[in-house]
């Protein structure tokens, strides 16, 4: 519903209720021959057009008046952008992030799957197995979400709509969970392991 064609799925949805009401006819559990029945049926669906004219309507008034803001609101969004681009420059150590959305998403999955490397390889000669086997799994699990995001914009358009979705379905959450777990639980982690791999 989300993904899909629109015109598509509206032709389809419109298919499907004809179908149903010639099936419904045909059994004898709606008819048609009475003409009250097509009035009161018609002035239900024009009732529930204006509605749902009225709610697109509102909710627009709603998105316009965000872009209506005050010039205050717009200096602190344009700060907010300005500062996380930053963040994500010395993050990455590139001179500047990307502006495109997919391409930044990409920047940023690459050095995520850069950190969990360097996490995995520093732990190699780790003396906790225990330990040394929890964070090895861990970085893997990050190296595969990382790479599963690769693969997902490789093969999808490279639009602001599909870049969301893609962010959307990488479970961060999670990501930011475990980390904290491992370097509270795992306190023989030196701190310049900690420090290369940002846990």
């Amino acid at each position: 519903m989300v993904e899909g064609n629109r015109l598509i799925i509206t032709i389809g949805g419109s298919t499907i209720v004809f179908a149903l009401l010639l099936i419904f006819s045909r059994f004898g559990v709606i008819a048609f021959t009475n003409e009250d029945s097509v009035t009161r049926m018609a002035s239900g669906m024009i009732a529930g057009t204006f509605s749902l004219v009225t709610l697109v309507v509102s909710v627009n008034q709603f998105i316009l008046s965000q872009e209506f803001s005050p010039a205050g609101d717009f200096r602190d969004r344009l700060e907010g952008v300005l500062q996380f681009r930053k963040d994500i420059e010395d993050a990455t150590s590139v001179p500047a992030a990307p502006t495109a959305p997919s391409r930044l998403l990409t920047l940023l999955a690459t050095a995520i799957h850069h950190r969990a490397n360097t996490l995995a390889t520093a732990l190699d000669d780790h003396d906790d197995d225990g330990s040394q086997t929890r964070a090895v799994r861990f970085a893997n699990s990050v190296a595969d979400s990382t790479e599963q995001i690769h693969e997902s914009l490789d093969q999808t358009e490279e639009t602001a709509f599909y870049t969301l979705t893609t962010a959307i379905k990488y479970d961060d959450v999670w990501q930011l969970y475990a980390a904290k777990h491992l370097r509270n639980d795992v306190p023989s982690l030196s701190e310049e392991t900690i420090q290369n791999s940002m846990i």
